[in-house]
């Protein structure tokens, strides 16, 4: 029992991970992107 709870909450973290870094990943690209416009506006 405790074993079964523990792996669904790892699988769970592990997801949520997941998530946190596809939204880092896309607010770094925004990010990039936004300073290549500066540098190419300089």
């Amino acid at each position: 029992m405790d074993q079964g709870v523990r792996v669904l909450t790892h699988k769970a973290s592990a997801s949520r991970v997941k998530k946190l870094n596809k939204s880092m990943q896309k607010t770094k690209k925004k990010f990039t992107q936004k300073q290549k416009k500066k540098l190419s506006k300089l």
